[in-house]
């Protein structure tokens, strides 16, 4: 949506004056744009209805600034539109004229508000690359209060584009990047930053953008205390976070004893807090079960030479035993929950109305249960069913073409001999329902409930992050791989996220096949030793001891056969092209990835119900 206005007279000072904005930004209060664009957008039509053009003209351009949304990590375009509705969307930086950036340039170096002459510098340096206002956008950006309401507010990303613009001026923002170093990292060792988190993400963010190394054993210490201090029987997942924290600071200072204590601290917590789970008013073994394994791949992480001195395989083999008891628990816990019929024609109305108006951990948690992972018990059912009431569709063999006219399977007829063939016309039908299934779920639940959840809450990659972490589900190595995955589809960005989606699928599982015991490579003629690929890994035996079958199904559905979107063959070797991306199976791949992760994530810190 080109915001192209009709009419190009300059604006100066004086109109920014007449448009009385100063108050709609009091009125409105918040470091985040939405409360702003808002009130602006409100104003700027009142303003044309009185006949106020010039004020109407400002205020909307103002508005439309106030909209964007702020991506610290993209150097190349850090605004992008908040909304994405099928061709439609709202202000992006490109839609700005030349008038518009002349406004903006004239006006950035005296507003009074430095959430504003921050955004407004930043419009600037990014459209027409003037130095002077990238530090404007600095200075203003480091004005924005540190507490945590703000933090989770706004103050986060415009911190870090403070931060990358230091590193891009190279020379020219060095003097500001140790200034705010200074700030942020001596924000972290004081103990009332520690509360609600915010020293931990202040540190995580300082991380992200690979400064702070000359701080390295100062804010490792500071971590590990705020943990140590935060070690109660109902914040262990806080310390943990810090431990986690406060190990990745050791290994960039190279204090090789404090990383290992932290992972111990970390297998620590986990051990606790499954514990706590078979206590209480509230037992549940499953979830204790879950925080023991989560311990195991921990105490793993230790280096060999460190194990004795925290008596690691001890530890691993007590832990052992309290997963199989805890699991052995577990089958009395679980039951079915079934619900009336629904009429599929309000279904949309109702997804859309079960995340409307919540807080965004809520409406994530309501949008992954709005579709049931696939039962392949009953899809083998009805499959096998179909082609007994419908012997038409299994006497007839099929082929299966690709986008580009390769013919990628073949289905011979069916013969009813129990034989190979008869597996096969069992499992393409399957695979048919299962297509059926999620393009029903997208259409109707996912991605109308996804599009409201993506306009009232505009989450970050820190956020997804942060699931992804405390998830315990995803080696340490890609969480930040598997977050922007998570971001990317999100934001509507399907081709990002199914280019990243299938090798992170490909990572989780060979992570949970390696720490189960599983051989997940091969040793050639020549003695050389490769990793094998998704389509191997999923035929392991071992596969069902870590994944329950239906998981199974899912990802040999979605990832490995021809017949269904193939999405780990097809990106591998370079077939899929960009319309695929947004294709049902892709699309569904990234919310089933969105539910591996944040299930876990919702469910550890609940009493189960």
């Amino acid at each position: 949506m080109k915001n192209k206005m009709s009419n190009e007279e300059p604006l100066d000072k004086a109109d920014l004056a007449d448009s009385a904005w100063e108050g709609l930004f009091h009125e409105a209060g918040h470091v985040n744009g939405t409360p702003r664009w808002q009130a602006l957008s409100v104003a700027s039509k009142a303003a044309e209805d009185e006949g106020r053009h010039k004020a109407a003209i400002v205020l909307r351009l103002l508005g439309d600034a106030c909209s964007m949304m702020l991506r610290p990590s993209a150097n190349a375009e850090p605004f992008g539109p908040v909304l994405v509705i099928d061709n439609h969307r709202s202000p992006a930086l490109s839609d700005f004229s030349e008038r518009d950036l002349d406004f903006f340039e004239l006006i950035a170096p005296d507003l009074p508000d430095a959430w504003l002459q921050a955004r407004l510098a930043d419009v600037v340096w990014s459209r027409r690359r003037k130095p002077d206002f990238a530090l404007i956008a600095i200075d203003a950006y480091s004005k924005l209060p540190i507490d945590l309401e703000s933090w989770v507010s706004g103050s986060q990303e415009c911190y870090e584009r403070a931060l990358r613009l230091c590193i891009s001026l190279r020379k020219s923002g060095a003097e500001r990047l140790t200034r705010i170093l200074a700030s942020l990292s001596g924000s972290i060792t004081k103990s009332e930053y520690a509360e609600d988190f915010l020293a931990c993400q202040i540190a995580s963010t300082l991380r992200r953008c690979k400064v702070g190394r000359d701080h390295a054993e100062e804010i490792a210490q500071a971590l590990k205390d705020h943990g140590e201090a935060d070690l109660k029987p109902a914040a262990h997942y806080r310390a943990r976070g810090y431990f986690e924290e406060a190990a990745a600071w050791a290994r960039l200072a190279n204090l090789s004893l404090l990383h290992t204590e932290m992972l111990a601290r970390i297998g620590e917590t986990l051990v606790s807090e499954g514990d706590q789970r078979l206590a209480g008013a509230h037992p549940s073994a499953m979830a204790a079960a879950h925080f023991y394994e989560r311990a195991i791949q921990a105490y793993r992480e230790i280096p060999k030479k460190a194990r004795d001195k925290f008596h690691v395989t001890s530890r691993i083999d007590a832990l052992h035993k309290k997963v199989a008891e805890a699991g052995a628990a577990a089958l009395d816990e679980m039951g079915t929950i079934s619900g009336p019929p629904i009429d599929i024609a309000k279904w949309i109305q109702e997804a859309e109305q079960s995340v409307t108006g919540k807080h965004p951990e809520e409406a994530l948690a309501q949008l992954c249960r709005l579709a049931p992972i696939a039962k392949s018990g009953e899809l083998r059912e009805q499959a096998e069913k179909m082609l007994r009431e419908s012997p038409m569709q299994a006497i007839v063999g099929a082929t299966y073409y690709s986008q580009d006219g390769r013919v990628i399977a073949k289905q011979s007829p069916l013969s009813f001999d129990g034989g190979p063939e008869e597996e096969a016309a069992i499992f393409e039908k399957m695979m048919w329902l299962h297509r059926m299934n999620i393009e029903l779920h997208l259409q109707s639940a996912i991605l109308p409930a996804l599009a409201v959840i993506r306009a009232e809450h505009p989450l970050t990659w820190a956020d997804f992050a942060f699931v992804v972490r405390q998830s315990g589900l995803v080696s340490r190595d890609y969480v930040g791989a598997f977050s922007k995955m998570l971001l990317a589809g999100f934001e509507g960005d399907f081709l990002t996220s199914t280019y990243i989606a299938a090798p992170q699928m490909e990572s989780f599982v060979r992570f949970h096949l390696k720490a189960a015991g599983g051989q997940t490579t091969v040793i050639n003629q020549d003695g050389i030793e490769t990793e094998v690929g998704l389509s191997t890994l999923v035929s392991m035996p071992e596969m069902t001891k870590v994944f329950p079958a239906d998981l199974i199904f899912e990802v040999r559905a979605l990832f490995c056969e021809a017949t269904g979107p193939n999405l780990r063959n097809e990106i591998a070797h370079g077939l899929l092209p960009d319309e695929s991306c947004a294709s049902y199976g892709a699309i569904y791949a990234w919310w089933l990835m969105l539910r591996l992760v944040f299930i876990p994530f919702w469910n550890k810190a609940r009493p189960p119900q």
